[in-house]
């Protein structure tokens, strides 16, 4: 018992204390959120010798399969993504009693984008202790920003704790989704059909590339392919390598292959601000002791929650003080730069975060190499040997990479979802994609978002954004359950209010004070969580408002 008091002692004194530092505001947050890593190292280690091996593991308190869990009646279930959010709808289904349901994914295996993304570098952006379910914590991440491989094993862990893979449909890949009388028929290219009484799309924001409409792309004699379809055998080494874009997995793949390649030459078109979060590697010593002690790794957990919502999160949707704290970071970054003329390149004409802000300690010193170059000519076309510049100059190049993004609004508009006597979703989306508390959608019975529209895509972990929408879709199925419904849908006034409540705080969001960006639809419209992410997390615990849905029987 004492040893558990002097943990929790330690514990506490580290957290006030690095709370009130990070809240601290000046140009060397980076380096004192390094410094702060260091600093719990040692107190984890130092707590750790008082206490001595402890039984268990963080995850012994969610053997669902020992769970009493209530008789429910026959509902079939269908979602569609085998990603985060449809292993977060699934593992939390088998929690709540619902077993008869079936997960549709296009690929040959679970993780979605971290299935999909296997390029050099590929890392989350958001630190690993957040990037979590509470119900399925991981103690044994190797650093602060996880590597691609590592989510997709902890994803894999999860499926296979809740033994999610028997209700996994592998090589699915959906064509039609239709409603009628209570039942949606599901069709794939494959020739399969599905039906089911509630329909799940939880195919996230990042599943289409975008491949650019540049002259002559299908002419490039060399290797070309968009960074999300990097062969695991392919070699860059000793290669004249070109990456067209400089968001996040361009700055990843620079970072990762610059001393390998013989030249790389990055293609920018517009400058992007860069956060130099540090990605310190934990020790096994720390692995070990998270998972003797699982509280431990909840405290993590809460620590970066705090540090995000207050800060990034805050920062995002209004809050000046948050916004000048990561704008001084950010310059104090690109000041860094010895060369007076790359950075001047490297400066962007726009406030700090209205693009997704770029998190990395290595991407400017790979750019100022002496094999690297960073070209901000425009480009006219691309030809058999490479990019053609518009004042006529030849990048000669042996592999281009485009590291272009995706459709980040084209959500689950591919699935081509109709309901019998109304609209297509399709068409319900001429305007602009749209939700109810985004989750449901007014004319579409028994549909669910996980990752849909106005979801906090751009201020809060997608894995915390899965699971409170999980959960709240839950608590729908549990009133359908209840009542004997076969239907439930909201209102079209609730879902008018909701939309023009996250329009009206669009004016506050940086993501509209003057930049184009992945967060702006075609028409300049915004379709993601606009404030806070503690009003979605309120919102997401709180709901769902039953008045405000109509249930049929």
């Amino acid at each position: 018992m004492m040893g558990e008091i002097d943990l929790k002692a330690a514990q506490d004194a580290w957290t006030q204390a690095e709370f009130a530092r990070i809240m601290t505001v000046d140009s060397q947050e980076a380096a004192h959120l390094a410094e702060r890593q260091h600093e719990l190292e040692a107190s984890l280690i130092a707590a750790a010798k008082t206490l001595g091996r402890s039984a268990g593991d963080g995850r012994a308190a969610h053997r669902w399969w020992e769970q009493e869990r209530p008789p429910r009646r026959p509902l079939r279930i269908a979602i569609v993504g085998g990603g985060v959010g449809g292993l977060a709808m699934g593992a939390r289904l088998r929690e709540a009693g619902y077993d008869d349901f079936v997960i549709l994914e296009k690929s040959d295996d679970i993780g979605g984008t971290w299935h999909h993304n296997n390029y050099p570098g590929v890392a989350c952006d958001v630190a690993s202790y957040f990037y979590s379910f509470t119900f399925f914590k991981n103690p044994g991440w190797s650093q602060m920003f996880a590597p691609g491989s590592e989510i997709k094993r902890y994803l894999s862990e999860l499926a296979d704790h809740y033994r999610l893979r028997e209700h996994i449909r592998f090589g699915a890949t959906v064509t039609s989704c239709h409603y009628d009388n209570g039942v949606w028929t599901i069709s794939t290219a494959e020739g399969e059909t599905f039906e089911a009484n509630i329909f799940i799309p939880a195919t996230g924001f990042l599943h289409i590339p975008i491949l650019p409409a540049i002259e002559g792309r299908d002419r490039f004699a060399g290797e070309i392919f968009h960074s999300s379809a990097w062969r695991p055998d392919f070699d860059s080494s000793g290669k004249r390598v070109g990456i067209i874009g400089n968001g996040s997995s361009s700055v990843q793949i620079v970072s990762n292959i610059v001393d390998r390649v013989d030249h790389l030459t990055v293609f920018q078109r517009t400058a992007q601000w860069v956060f130099p979060a540090p990605n310190d590697y934990y020790s096994e010593l720390r692995q070990q002791m998270l998972s003797y002690y699982p509280e431990l790794t909840h405290r993590l957990f809460q620590f970066f929650m705090d540090w995000y919502n207050d800060g990034f999160g805050n920062a995002v949707t209004g809050d000046a003080a948050a916004q000048k704290r990561f704008a001084d970071a950010c310059q104090a970054n690109l000041d860094s730069i010895a060369d007076p003329e790359l950075r001047a390149k490297l400066t962007p004409d726009y406030p700090v975060m209205c693009k997704r802000l770029i998190f990395s300690s290595t991407y400017f010193d790979a750019l100022q190499r002496s094999n690297c170059a960073l070209e901000t000519r425009s480009i006219a076309r691309i030809e058999p040997s490479g990019v053609r510049l518009h004042d006529g100059s030849l990048v000669e190049l042996d592999v281009l990479v485009l590291a272009t993004g995706f459709d980040t609004h084209a959500y689950c508009r591919s699935l081509n979802i109709s309901a019998a006597g109304g609209q297509t979703l399709n068409q319900a989306w001429q305007d602009g994609a749209r939700s109810f508390e985004s989750i449901g959608l007014a004319g579409f019975p028994n549909l669910f978002f996980i990752g849909g529209p106005y979801s906090t895509v751009g201020n809060l972990s997608t894995m915390t954004c899965a699971e409170l929408q999980v959960d709240h879709v839950i608590r729908l199925l549990d009133e359908m359950d209840r009542t004997g419904a076969r239907e439930v849908m909201p209102h079209r006034d609730a879902e008018d209010a909701f939309v023009d409540e996250m329009q009206g705080a669009v004016a506050n969001t940086v993501w509209v004070s003057g930049c184009k960006s992945w967060y702006l639809d075609a028409k300049g419209g915004i379709d993601i969580w606009t404030k806070s992410p503690a009003a979605f997390m309120d919102r997401m615990v709180t709901g769902p408002d039953l008045a405000k849905y109509h249930f049929k029987a």
